[in-house]
């Protein structure tokens, strides 16, 4: 196996999770994907999947200690997680590679953690080039969120009410409004939208076409409280 792999996904216990979900997107789209969960190490290819190393248990917190250097080089860089198992301060580590962060799971631990109500944007955000939330993620309107965070150059927004929306130079636009694109807050098919927008945006640089994609990506997906590899659209299958 070669290392680095083109995209690497930290977080979640299970191949449930949002991470194994963006992971498997990763994949279906041609990456060579790399998955470190709070139990194992796992290289993950069309067909077939490598077990690269333990960690020992299924209760550690995800940071820079024991990483495979190697994985620091990884094109693309995905944080997601169902509970606490990923150090905030672990997008940051990673200086030469797109990072993306699933907010959702870190507004949740970071209440859970302080036991005080959640700010509009949580900290883990300062260390990513791109941010997907669901529409309960933060507190206010879409605009609130822009102003206190205006330096955050891409984001984008899942929900039931507003489907798919996009931050991107300084404004919001409707990118998917459709009955495929209004997804809940606990769906999975934004680990989805986030994996087939970072691949996307490594091949194009272009925000807008790379959101049209993963929204085509998402709209194709079964509403159900889980993902599996089989339920997740081959990139032909996706409307450029």
């Amino acid at each position: 196996m070669t290392l680095p792999p083109d995209f690497f996904v930290v977080g979640g216990r299970s191949d449930s999770s949002r991470a194994a979900v963006a992971a498997f997107t990763a994949v279906k789209l041609g990456q060579r994907a790399m998955l470190r969960s709070s139990a194992d190490t796992v290289f993950l290819l069309a067909g077939a999947i490598e077990h690269v190393g333990s960690v020992g248990t299924t209760n550690r917190r995800i940071d820079a200690s024991g990483m495979l250097h190697e994985a620091l080089d990884a094109r693309i860089v995905l944080a997601a997680q169902d509970d606490d198992e990923v150090d905030p301060t672990l997008p940051g580590k990673f200086t030469r590679s797109l990072v993306g962060v699933i907010a959702r799971g870190f507004v949740e631990s970071s209440v859970a953690a302080t036991g005080s109500e959640a700010e509009p944007n949580p900290p883990i955000a300062c260390d990513a080039n791109v941010l997907f939330l669901s529409e309960d993620d933060f507190i206010g309107e879409h605009d609130a969120w822009s102003t206190a965070r205006p330096a955050q150059n891409i984001a984008l927004s899942m929900g039931p009410r507003g489907g798919i929306r996009l931050w991107w130079r300084g404004a919001w636009s409707a990118v998917a409004e459709d009955a495929g694109a209004r997804r809940g807050s606990d769906s999975p098919a934004i680990a989805v939208l986030a994996a087939a927008f970072l691949v996307r945006l490594t091949e194009t640089r272009d925000a807008v076409t790379a959101s049209r994609f993963a929204a085509a990506a998402t709209t194709l997906l079964p509403h159900t409280p889980s993902l599996s590899y089989k339920d997740i659209p081959d990139r032909d299958a996706i409307p450029q």
